[in-house]
């Protein structure tokens, strides 16, 4: 075998995951098994295959791409999760490239936006700062509430680098996100405008200091903005395609039982499969329901247990009319109101072919008893109360909560406050025969590039099992 990185890795993997024949008998003949369908999962499935490793994929959905969701309505495509991709995605480029998925930049234009106090208070950007219904302090008026947060994170970031975060120097600033705004001047009503608009959970929740990590790793990137021709979840649907094996769809895990041969996994259907190895990735918040045996160690349980997910739902609409030429109003909009905010997706021309109620962090949670129907005709009441030029004028196109999700409990993780160093320390350790992948196990790449990433992570690490 001639000497590569990539042989290396191969014979390494092979001698590590290969199974005994003695034990074949007992066991089903897989190498490794690797739970979840998502870009993490199949990016590990893939490599792992290539090694020459016998593999299984299960997954808990009927489909692949995991928070990778892409519908098709009225033949119109659009995404639910995994929108945007990093013009620095060097990984995700590369894989595109690979599976000849195409990355394209945003056809959109880019529209106003305006504020919502009340249903008779409504405003324009510029409109905003001289406001009599602008009660914000003389140093943040100006500032229409959809930016303050911006502004407010926009100063001098005190990590200098992103991998800098968990150095003993910036362990004060594992505080709550409001905590740590409040102290560099925020004002409460300020605070309380930035936490309807904020991509978190809550700014009492989040902790400062995995903002502040996010911040730089944003800044270190490339600015520009891609994205995947015909849906996010064509990629992951590419990656599927190239397995050799077909994924195991429908199969929820419940336990996973593993001595020093193997690991024996059971699923909600009642089957089991057997393996040398396991790659689990699935978000902390599906992974808290599954029974380990052995037990995991209690630091790493409880990091997982304390771990956040910002909710996100989504309502879709139809325009049927432009109602914003009757009431003269943006498109966009930001309310302080339940419905939080107004999205609207343009063509290349500038019109609008779609909005979004996009409601965010904890205030998602609360909407979780309701079903799809009852989610979009309250939000249609709502938007009408908040906006009467819409009453009437758009339909509901489709209804997303990734809070709602069993499998997937929120949009995305972040770090709940004074938990930076545990959850570094425990979320990706592997547990004997099991190894654990995922956005929510990565902490030097942002988005997308973080799951696949992982993926390399845990081939090496079961290479250096041994």
């Amino acid at each position: 075998m001639p000497y590569s990185r990539r042989n290396v890795l191969k014979s390494g993997l092979l001698a590590a995951l290969a199974v005994p024949v003695s034990q074949l008998a007992a066991r089903e003949s897989f190498d490794a098994i690797v739970v979840g369908a998502g870009l993490a999962g199949l990016n590990a499935a893939l490599k792992l295959e290539a090694a020459g490793l016998r593999v299984a994929v299960v997954e808990a959905l009927q489909r692949s791409g995991g928070r990778l969701h892409t519908l098709n309505v009225n033949g119109e495509r659009f995404d639910t999760g995994a929108v945007e991709v990093g013009a620095g995605y060097a990984r995700l480029i590369a894989l595109a490239e690979s599976l000849n998925v195409t990355l394209e930049k945003p056809s959109g234009a880019p529209l106003p936006s305006g504020t919502g106090l009340g249903t008779a208070n409504f405003l324009n950007a510029e409109d905003w700062a001289a406001s009599p219904f602008n009660a914000l302090s003389p140093t943040e008026r100006k500032t229409p509430p959809s930016m303050l947060l911006m502004q407010a994170m926009g100063g001098p970031n005190p990590l200098k680098r992103a991998q800098d975060w968990l150095a003993p120097a910036h362990a004060g600033l594992d505080i709550p996100l409001w905590d740590y705004l409040s102290a560099r001047g925020s004002s409460p009503l300020a605070l309380h405008y930035m936490d309807s608009t904020a991509n978190f959970s809550s700014l009492k929740k989040v902790s400062a200091l995995d903002c502040l990590r996010r911040d730089a790793l944003r800044r270190e990137g490339v600015q520009a903005i891609l994205r995947i021709k015909n849906g996010s979840q064509s990629l992951t649907d590419a990656m599927a395609k190239r397995l050799k094996t077909n994924i195991q769809f429908g199969r929820e895990l419940v336990e996973v039982k593993t001595d020093a041969q193997g690991a024996t996994l059971k699923f909600r259907d009642g089957g089991t499969l057997s393996a040398r190895s396991v790659v689990i990735t699935l978000p902390t918040t599906a992974l808290k329901q599954v029974r380990f045996d052995p037990a995991l160690p209690k630091p790493q349980a409880q990091a997982l247990s304390a771990r956040l997910y910002t909710g996100v739902t989504q309502i879709h609409l139809q325009p049927i009319k432009p109602y914003w030429e009757q009431d003269r109003l943006p498109a966009n909009q930001w309310f302080a109101s339940p419905i939080e905010r107004l999205l609207s997706i343009t063509d290349a021309r500038g019109k609008v072919i779609r909005q979004v109620l996009w409601i965010n962090g904890d205030a998602s949670f609360t909407l979780n008893s309701f079903s799809d129907r009852e989610l979009g005709d309250w939000a249609l009441l709502e938007l009408a109360r908040m906006r009467p030029a819409t009453r009437g004028q758009v339909k509901v196109l489709a209804v997303n909560s990734w809070s709602r999700s069993p499998f997937a409990g929120g949009a995305y993780a972040e770090i709940a406050a004074g938990q930076c160093a545990t959850t570094a320390e425990w979320t990706a350790k592997r547990h004997g025969r099991v190894f654990f992948a995922g956005e929510h196990t990565e902490f030097s790449e942002p988005g997308m590039e973080s799951a696949l990433k992982s993926a390399e992570r845990v081939v090496r690490e079961m290479a250096a099992k041994g």
